[in-house]
Parts: structure tokens; sequence; C-alpha cells
């Protein structure tokens, strides 16, 4: 490897240790991800803290969310949960993003994109990547 890929990649894995860090920033005990349908919230997920590992060091980048499985009960009834709000410890909202069934495309992926209000949803997979 040329010391050029070699210093690319140190810098993608800072830039993605700076990402998920930011899950701890604030007093709270925990950050969160919000999990919606369109505009309609359907479950909130409360993340271990620390949230996440340290990313690796590759091209790209990739820190894995710690703690997962996450199970929690769903407030609403929607027909196919499709995007995100992550918060950190103090409830600032600090990303965005999709939503899939597990080994879909999303950056989280629930047992089943499906959900009913009082059924019981799995956070399985939660990665936060810096291409």
């Amino acid at each position: 490897m040329t010391p050029a890929a070699l210093t690319t990649q140190y810098i993608k894995q800072g830039a993605c240790n700076a990402c998920v860090d930011r899950f701890d920033a604030g007093a709270g005990v925990a950050g969160y991800v919000e999990v919606y349908d369109g505009a309609v919230l359907a479950v909130t997920f409360t993340l271990a803290n620390p949230a996440f590992g340290a990313a690796t060091l590759a091209d790209p980048s990739v820190a894995n969310c710690n703690g997962l499985p996450i199970s929690a009960v769903a407030v609403a009834d929607v027909a196919a949960a499709d995007n995100y709000i992550a918060y950190d410890t103090a409830g600032v909202a600090i990303g965005t993003g999709t939503v899939s069934v597990t080994g879909g495309a999303g950056e989280v992926q629930l047992d089943n994109v499906i959900i009913a209000a009082g059924l019981t949803r799995t956070l399985v997979t939660f990665t936060v990547t810096q291409p």
C-alpha cells in the first residue's frame, strides 16, 4: 500500500470516528434513533453509551453500533419504515438516513419494516460509513 493510500485511510477513519463520537455528546444517558415511515414516528431505539465502536482503518471506513440487537415497542402503525433521525445524548439531532430490513441497503436495519403499535421491533444493524 502506498503512503498516500494509507494516509487517505487514516483520514477516513478519523472522519468516521468523529461522526460516531457525536452520539455520545451531551449530558444525557444515551443517544437514540427514531424510525419513521415518511413523517410518522414508528419506534424509538435507545443506544448504548458509547453508541459506536472504533471505526475501521479501511476504505471505506465503517463503525458499527454497540449493544445490538436492541428491541423497542412501536408507537404507531406504519406500512414500511424508511428513514431515521439520530440524536445525541442531549437530544440534538445529528444525522438522518435510510432504514431497511436486515440485509438491505439501509444504514439502520430492522428485523421487519412493517410496524404496528404495541409490537416489538428490533434494531439489528446500524452502521456509519465514511466513503
